[in-house]
């Protein structure tokens, strides 16, 4: 019998979330004896909702990354960026991050230009990329908790 995806990462992830729920309903480890079978079904619930918003996570990334492909790629300042028709200042990715700047900057006095140009170097520095996918990965592990949900907006958001 050929084993899934889904099965190998449900049989690995066991342990971390079964087990104590099981615990924790009184069952000592033990699926035959758990008084709350529901502790199952809430894992397996629990798991398969944090694929899915891992997967909604990637899905967003990747699709970001494709669009990004088509701008082209110009020197402003100190920095080499993207240059967007619609989107930024933003910063995008891990190692190595990209600076996204939008169209209508290059239109704005150099002063300006630097000035955009070196708050968005001050948040790869910073290693704000990073924070947002640990903060994505922490909606991941608890998609149920509404307050989470938030945490990636306001750090994506930020200034």
């Amino acid at each position: 019998m050929r084993r899934t995806a889904f099965g190998a990462l449900w049989a690995r992830s066991r342990d971390v979330i079964i087990v104590p729920i099981e615990a924790a309903a009184g069952c000592g480890g033990d699926v035959g004896s758990c008084p709350c079978p529901a502790a199952t079904r809430f894992g397996r619930i629990w798991l398969l909702a944090s694929v899915a918003t891992l997967s909604v996570f990637v899905v967003s990334y990747l699709r970001i990354r494709r669009v990004m492909r088509r701008w082209p790629v110009q020197r402003v300042d100190t920095v080499t960026a993207r240059i967007a028709p619609a989107a930024g200042p933003a910063v995008v990715g891990l190692a190595p991050s990209e600076i996204i700047l939008p169209a209508w900057l290059l239109r704005c006095p150099p002063e300006e230009q630097r000035l955009v140009v070196a708050h968005e170097s001050e948040h790869v520095r910073a290693g704000d990329p990073w924070l947002l996918v640990m903060a994505c990965g922490i909606v991941a592990c608890m998609p149920w908790h509404p307050a989470l949900w938030f945490c990636p907006g306001s750090v994506a958001t930020r200034h």
